[in-house]
């Protein structure tokens, strides 16, 4: 899981310092409460259209964007055990997972 994680951060840093060549990052966490959601639609959208779309024209009804129960307790069985894994303990995924999990309890 780490090598990957690395190997995704490699690939980020590389595109980012990439001369001329516009980059945009959307994480799922930026999805997960309605406010940031409409933000992340909303430049997605003018990223895609190259305008400026008013945030009343972005519609996020989150029955039609949830691909999976949003916890990670919730995706993993017997996630307890998963999350104290050595090779998962220090990764973004448990960091991830983490701040998910506290952003639901808020």
């Amino acid at each position: 899981m780490i090598e990957l994680e690395n190997e995704s951060l490699n690939w980020q840093k590389k595109l980012q310092f990439m001369f001329h060549v516009p980059v945009y990052y959307l994480n799922y966490e930026s999805l997960l409460n309605e406010k940031d959601r409409v933000e992340a639609f909303r430049q997605v959208k003018g990223f895609l259209t190259n305008t400026i779309p008013d945030s009343s024209s972005i519609a996020t009804d989150v029955n039609l964007f949830q691909l999976h129960e949003p916890l990670c307790s919730d995706r993993i069985e017997d996630y307890e055990n998963f999350r104290k894994h050595e090779k998962v303990r220090e990764s973004r995924s448990a960091a991830t997972c983490d701040m998910i999990e506290l952003l639901n309890n808020v």
